[in-house]
């Protein structure tokens, strides 16, 4: 059993990922050849031995990474974290951040683009002297003062979240088994 930080653990998932890849390209080189071509790896007990090794190896890489995963899972799930006055586990902060602040984002968005768009069409219409000031005027029925501070506020918890989640996984211990 290994204790990492989850920054540790984290950056050993991605050295993994780099390992998988490599033993699976080995073996692409020697899964096949001609039969009339020597086993180039015949001295090291041949390409077929070679190669179970490397499957083996690959199956014990995917195994830690299950391992290692599995203990950032249990660690987010009991370790809360503060954004803003409001408390959360981290893996219910990291779905805010997948799900809920991805949608908000979109949705604000949208609603901005709508009001820009609207105002623009608006004002064309007046400077192409189609239609005055008073009848072009745009309405928007939300109180837009509001609509921008709850944008500013989500963006501020996006980022502060963000420095949060870094300082957490940090600072947080996993035992890998």
């Amino acid at each position: 059993m290994s204790k990492l930080t989850i920054t540790e653990a984290l950056a050993e998932k991605r050295v993994i990922d780099k390992r998988i890849e490599s033993a699976s390209n080995a073996i692409h080189n020697y899964v096949a050849r001609q039969a009339s071509l020597v086993d180039p790896l015949a001295k090291q007990g041949g390409s077929e031995k070679y190669i179970a090794e490397q499957r083996q190896s690959i199956h014990d890489l995917l195994e830690r990474k299950i391992s290692i995963q599995n203990a950032i899972n249990q660690s987010n799930d009991k370790t809360s974290a503060t954004v803003h006055g409001v408390t959360r586990t981290i893996a219910e902060w990291l779905i805010w951040k997948r799900d809920v602040a991805l949608a908000a984002d979109r949705i604000y968005s949208k609603i901005s683009n709508k009001i820009e768009t609207s105002r623009n069409i608006n004002q064309q219409r007046v400077t192409s002297g189609k239609e005055s000031a008073a009848i072009a005027d745009t309405v928007i029925a939300l109180d837009e003062k509001q609509f921008y501070e709850e944008i500013a506020a989500h963006q501020e918890i996006e980022n502060v979240l963000d420095g949060v989640l870094s300082m957490k996984n940090a600072t947080t211990y996993v035992d890998v088994a």
